[in-house]
């Protein structure tokens, strides 16, 4: 261990930026250090902290506090901080600036100590592509093995440039919401804007979220398991995950979670926040207390509407402050919509004076009298009319017509005979009737009739796989057991009993070519879970609830599904389940596609289905009802897809924004990452070679650096490729993007060393004498979170001087730069007279550049933040916002940013002296 004493002064060796900071505490296990000039504060594991102890020594020029530099002629070290003897002053190590400030290329320069050219061409080329790198709206999306689908990325992009985001992801199952939930991490993890997260999940999938996360993001969460847990695990990560039930349960995590600092709370299957007391109660402090929340659902109103109102207004308690007038905004979603279709229409010169005429505008007079008032634009004003009228504005909602790559689904509904006196009452249980007669010797009769058929169905073809889903763990059981009385027969099970590690085993010995037949699952397995290598599915019986069933089919019917699905229905003939699984297929048509609205259709119809169904109508009765019901179906439905559909949909995809989010991703790979890879891990003795078509295996042998990134890579043989198909087929490849921490961290190895940061070369620029090339870094010590680089367009200022002080503006790669030795550097005369002046040039010429990218900057943040501003004091004067409350902190967040651009610095970061003789050759 260190000799660490309070009061010491550290700097961050992966963040220059943060400055110089202050030692607060530390332990055996970590070190705390508060960084004041970002107003950052840093715990690290205390083996493998970024660190490093910053200490002058004699004929060091140091600053103190103030900015006054000084020259340190002794220092003095007691009880671990140091005391530094200055010519005019003694200064303290606390009284130290908080800046760093790197001398280190011109002190090098006028040593002698010079690199080579071509160490000197990779360091500014890392430069530029460090520069281009952080100004990308390609950065945290390209990491992922994953195809880069349209709306995933639109919802991804949308949800993390949002200033707090509070949203639930509300797409139908199977198009990918953990994809974007985790991709949104990805992106604002790789962005600064968070560090510490925390995700909570049912408990069957806790292990394919980690997975998920570890595999085809390189995020490396930590479970949280109560039997391991102290009041130091949380201080140990920054990113978690957990279950529900533990969540709830353990006493000691709820109290560690509440007193810690979390940037980000998602949680996944959201609709299991109900209005249960302590459950609810738990998220509504969390969510008073975390700024950015996602929450997962394509069944929200699976547990009611009340409910469904009750999470969105623990995302936003303004916006959703009354029930009755929730239900309002949704009875409005038809003529909301209407209203949209025909403004789109109008053109933008007159829209203002049509609106007035619409039949929407009478009840809305008021509020759309002040948007006609404040909206710029037509299209400014379509956008806050949906915002203030409906009850989007936290909502995603993507449907499959919207979307193209799903196959068709192939209903089979299985029709058998049972000798049962009581057979007719097949599926009565749901309905809460005649459970007195509903025996386990009936129960039995009728589950042997489907055991039977399905034993047959098995051994048609052993080589095709089934998912098995009912409503129960008992039945589960019973069911493997009947099924091993008729056949030998693979199966496996997936049900409550079992602990997640085995839960996680029979899933993958199901997805194992020579695995498992059939998996046997009760309800717990129609959440979450991926089972698209297989797909034929039988409902063993079905739920009352079509947004259940429609979970049941998206294990199977999800984006990636290759083949047909079949879904098997086997029914007894003539019972009661028969007639509603009927009623399902023929007026709902849930089994063929997922029905928009499909809870509040089913809602409005259930009274009369259950009243109709218990009694026992004729076949030509039930089948006129069945038709009477599909045209009040297929009404609805239009209602929904009309309305509701139009207004979230639009909130939630639009394919140019997708698209232009793809061309940036394709321009950062305007410099090949395989020959870049090449070019920097060479230099660090790494090299790969290639094993098969795309994919390749780092060699180590000659690795001349012990800091090399080798810990970022996840393949235990070093296995990787540059090829998003081939790691999306091969997840435990590592995939080298630009988003990989080994490039990133790659860069920063060589750029935070004095590697090419001093060379010497000599060409022919066209006169006798010398020039000077420097390379300055934009610097800002403001939190990382503000993002400052949003506002300024680059962080690079190469600037080119001569001997009599002129500005050059040369391409030098035109030129035939050859590495000289630094003889004219034992100079003192052309030290201290030419090399200063030119130096002392290139930096007025580099502050000119700062101070006019601070200017450009300032501007931007006005015109971003303006805009911001105007929109949500008209929202406070409607009333749908907390009056005051966020534009005044929009204000001082403005305020805040614009005092951190304007006390940006520049830091030189590398310096070339250029002999220029006319006998040189070009």
């Amino acid at each position: 261990m260190n000799n660490y004493t309070i009061g010491q002064r550290w700097a961050s060796s992966n963040e220059p930026e943060l400055g110089v900071g202050f030692l607060l505490s530390f332990d055996n296990f970590t070190i705390s250090i508060f960084f004041p000039s970002a107003e950052s504060h840093r715990k690290y594991s205390i083996d493998s902290a970024p660190i490093f102890r910053v200490e002058y020594g004699v004929g060091d020029k140091i600053f103190d506090i103030n900015g006054i530099s000084h020259t340190v002629t002794s220092v003095v070290e007691k009880n671990g901080l140091l005391t530094y003897i200055c010519s005019n002053k003694i200064i303290e190590e606390a009284e130290l600036s908080d800046k760093i400030i790197n001398s280190k290329p011109i002190d090098r320069l006028k040593k002698g100590e010079v690199d080579y050219f071509s160490e000197y061409k990779l360091r500014v080329k890392l430069l530029k592509i460090r520069e281009e790198l952080l100004g990308s709206e390609a950065r945290g999306f390209i990491g992922a093995k994953i195809d880069l689908i349209d709306h995933q990325i639109f919802v991804a992009d949308k949800v993390s440039k949002k200033r707090k985001a509070r949203v639930l992801l509300s797409d139908e199952t199977g198009l990918g919401k953990t994809i974007e939930s985790a991709l949104t991490i990805h992106r604002l993890l790789l962005t600064n804007r968070i560090s510490r997260a925390l995700i909570v999940v049912p408990d069957s999938l806790i292990h394919q979220w980690f997975i998920e996360l570890y595999r085809k993001f390189n995020l490396n969460f930590n479970i949280i398991d109560p039997n391991n847990f102290t009041n130091k695990t949380l201080d140990q990560n920054q990113l978690f995950i957990i279950t529900f039930s533990n969540l709830e349960n353990e006493e000691e995590v709820i109290r560690s979670i509440f007193n810690s600092n979390f940037d980000l709370l998602v949680v996944d299957e959201a609709h299991h926040i109900t209005d249960k007391k302590v459950r609810y109660d738990i998220f509504s402090y969390l969510s008073s207390k975390i700024e950015r929340i996602i929450f997962l659902s394509a069944t929200p109103e699976q547990f009611g509407n009340e409910n469904h109102f009750k999470r969105l207004q623990l995302l936003d308690p303004i916006k959703y402050s009354s029930y009755p007038k929730f239900i309002e905004e949704q009875k409005n979603y038809t003529n909301l919509s209407n209203f949209i279709k025909r403004v789109q229409t109008l053109s933008p010169k007159n829209y203002k004076k049509e609106v007035l005429k619409d039949d929407f505008y009478p009840k809305n007079r008021d509020i759309i009298d002040l948007l006609l008032r404040e909206s710029k634009s037509k299209k400014n004003f379509i956008e806050n009319s949906l915002d203030l009228f409906s009850i989007g504005r936290s909502i995603f909602r993507n449907s499959r017509k919207n979307i193209n790559g799903f196959n068709k689904r192939e209903v089979k509904i299985v029709p058998l005979k049972c000798d049962n006196n009581f057979f007719e009452i097949e599926g009565c249980e749901l309905f809460g009737e005649n459970s007195h007669i509903y025996q386990n010797s009936f129960k039995s009769s009728v589950e042997t009739v489907k055991i039977e058929w399905l034993s047959k169905l098995l051994k048609k073809d052993k080589k095709i796989k089934y998912l098995l889903i009912c409503n129960s763990k008992d039945k589960a059981i019973s069911i493997n057991k009947s099924l091993k009385e008729y056949i030998n027969v693979k199966s496996t099970m997936f049900h409550e009993d079992l602990s997640l590690l085995q839960r996680d085993k029979n899933s993958s010995y199901f997805s194992d070519e020579d695995g498992a037949q059939i998996l046997i699952s009760s309800e717990i397995g129609s959440e979450g879970r991926n089972f698209q290598f297989a797909n034929n599915l039988i409902l063993f019986d079905l739920p009352l609830n079509p947004e259940l069933i429609e979970q049941r089919i998206g294990r199977l019917d999800r984006i990636g599904q290759k083949k047909v699905i079949n879904i098997f229905i086997p029914t007894i003939e003539n019972s009661i389940e028969h007639n509603l699984t009927l009623w399902y297929h023929k007026s709902m048509n849930i089994f063929r596609k997922n029905l928009s609205g499909s809870f509040q259709i089913f809602n409005q119809l259930k009274k009369r289905l259950e009243t109709v169904i218990l009694s026992k109508p004729s076949k030509k009765e039930f089948n006129k009802f069945i038709r009477e019901c599909k045209k009040e179906v297929d009404n609805l439905s239009l209602l929904v897809e009309k309305g509701r559909d139009f207004v979230l949909e639009r909130n939630s995809f639009n394919k140019e924004k997708a698209q232009l989010i793809k061309r940036e991703i394709k321009g950062l790979y305007k410099t090949n990452i395989k020959l870049f890879s090449q070019e920097i891990f060479k230099y660090f003795g790494v090299s790969f070679e290639k094993l098969e078509r795309e994919i390749y295996k780092f060699d180590f042998q000659l690795l001349n650096n012990n800091e090399f990134p080798i810990g970022t890579l996840k393949n235990e043989y070093h296995n990787f490729t540059f090829d998003r198909v081939t790691a999306s087929i091969n997840e435990n490849l590592d995939f080298i993007t630009w988003d990989h921490p080994i490039i990133e961290e790659t860069i920063d190895l060589y750029l935070l060393s004095s590697i090419g940061n001093s060379i010497n070369v000599m060409t022919n620029l066209g006169f006798e004498g010398f020039a000077l090339e420097a390379s300055y870094i934009f610097e800002s010590t403001a939190p990382k979170s503000l993002r400052l680089n949003r506002y300024i367009n680059k962080n690079l200022i190469r600037v080119q001087v001569d001997h009599n002080l002129k500005s050059l503006d040369l391409n030098l790669e035109n030129y035939n730069l050859q590495d000289e030795n630094p003889k004219i550097l034992a100079s003192e005369r052309f030290r201290n007279d030419i090399l200063k002046s030119m130096i002392e040039k290139s930096e007025d010429l580099a502050e000119i550049e700062r101070l006019k990218m601070i200017e450009n900057g300032i501007k931007r943040v006005d015109s971003m933040y303006n805009q911001e501003i105007e929109k949500n004091l008209l929202y406070e004067r409607i009333g749908v916002v907390a009056n005051g409350t966020i534009s005044r902190s929009l204000k001082k967040e403005k305020e805040n940013i614009i005092e951190h651009l304007k006390n940006c610095v520049i830091r030189l970061d590398s310096i070339m002296l250029i002999r220029s003789s006319e006998k040189s050759s070009i």
